[in-house]
């Protein structure tokens, strides 16, 4: 859809067709970048009510997210990242395992 609508734009003519024909690729990448984000916070959640479910310890996400974090350079968010900054992710499962 979102390819779709860059490419009706672009084709539509005058100035605006010109900016969005031209930057194309990186209005796509922003915009599945956001719903691959979206999805991975939703990934998440399932797998913290999954550890929940199955007496897991749920702080064990935010020690893997941490870890991750350390791995990319203390996980700094990246608007075109497909996924959540990991420090980010490792703060919302600590919230969400107080609340358990």
């Amino acid at each position: 859809m979102l390819s779709a609508g860059t490419k009706a734009a672009g084709a539509s003519g005058g100035r605006i067709a010109g900016v969005v024909s031209a930057n194309a690729a990186s209005i796509e990448a922003f915009g599945n970048a956001q719903f691959s984000k979206s999805d991975e916070t939703a990934s998440d959640d399932y797998g913290f009510a999954f550890m929940q479910k199955h007496k897991f310890d749920v702080k064990a996400m935010e020690s893997a997210f941490r870890k991750l974090a350390k791995e990319d350079q203390g996980g700094g968010s990246d608007i075109m990242s497909s996924h959540p900054d990991s420090l980010s992710r490792a703060e919302r499962m600590k919230a969400r395992a107080g609340k358990a």
